[in-house]
C-alpha cells in the first residue's frame, strides 16, 4: 500500500454519542487491515475491531498532540509533556477526545474508550518518569496504549513515540490490562546495543514480544 500523497487528521473528535469520529475510525481500521492484523488466530469479534481501531486512532493523536506542545517552546525549552500535563493544556495543543474520557491523577492513566494510555519520560540517568520536573529529558517520550479489561473489550497493546511510528503486540493472555497494570516502560525496548532513552536489562518474558509496526 503507498501512503496517501495528501495530509490525513487522525484526531479523535467527539460524536453525539461518545464514540469516535466516523472518518478517523475508518483510517484506523484501514491501517490496521493494511498491515494484516485483523486477521487472528482467533474469533474477532466487531466490538474488539472497533475499540482497538479507536485505540490506536487516540494514541497517534497523543502523539501528535505531544509534538504540538513541544513546538510551544515554553520558557525557551521545547520539551514533551507528561499526559496530566498534556491532558491539562488539551486546548493549547489540540487533545481533542471523546466525551467520556477521563484522567485518573492517581495512576497518571488516561481512559478512554474502553482504553488505557499513558506516556512515559525520562530523566538523565534513564530512569523513566510520569511527569515533567528539572533533570528531565526534553527530546523523548513513549506513549502506551492497553486495555482495560482484556478481551470482548480490546487486546492489543500500542507503544508509540516521537517520530510517530506506532507499534503492536498481540498481548494475548492479557498480562497487561487494568487501570492499575500500566504497560512497563522497557517494554517496547528494541535490541541491545541500540540507542533508547529507557534502555536496560528486561525480563525474560518480554523476550517472546514480537511488535509489529502499524504506522
Amino acid at each position: 500500500m503507498n501512503p496517501p500523497s495528501y495530509p490525513i487528521d487522525y484526531s479523535i473528535r467527539a460524536t453525539p454519542e461518545g464514540g469516535v469520529a466516523t472518518l478517523e475510525l475508518l483510517i484506523a481500521l484501514c491501517l490496521l487491515v493494511a498491515t494484516g492484523f485483523i486477521v487472528r488466530s482467533f474469533p474477532q469479534s466487531t466490538s474488539v475491531i472497533k475499540v482497538e481501531a479507536s485505540a490506536l486512532g487516540t494514541i497517534i493523536h497523543i502523539i501528535e498532540a505531544e509534538e504540538r506542545f513541544r513546538q510551544l517552546n515554553e520558557n525557551g525549552l521545547a520539551r514533551f509533556a507528561g499526559l496530566g500535563e498534556l491532558v491539562g493544556r488539551a486546548d493549547d495543543v489540540g487533545l481533542r477526545l471523546p466525551v467520556g474520557a477521563r484522567y485518573d491523577h492517581r495512576n497518571h492513566t488516561l481512559i478512554v474508550n474502553d482504553y488505557c494510555f499513558f506516556v512515559f519520560l525520562v530523566d538523565q540517568q534513564k530512569t523513566p518518569v510520569h511527569t515533567y520536573r528539572d533533570q528531565v529529558r526534553s527530546d523523548f517520550f513513549v506513549a502506551y496504549a492497553w486495555p482495560l479489561n482484556h478481551g470482548s473489550k480490546g487486546r492489543r497493546v500500542f507503544v508509540g513515540s516521537n517520530g510517530g511510528e506506532v507499534r503492536s503486540w498481540e498481548n494475548p493472555n492479557g498480562i497487561i490490562e487494568g487501570i492499575h497494570s500500566a504497560a512497563p516502560a522497557r517494554l517496547a525496548n528494541p535490541p541491545p546495543n541500540t540507542k533508547w532513552p529507557l534502555g536496560g536489562d528486561r525480563p525474560k518474558w518480554y523476550e517472546g514480544i514480537i511488535w509489529r509496526s502499524v504506522r
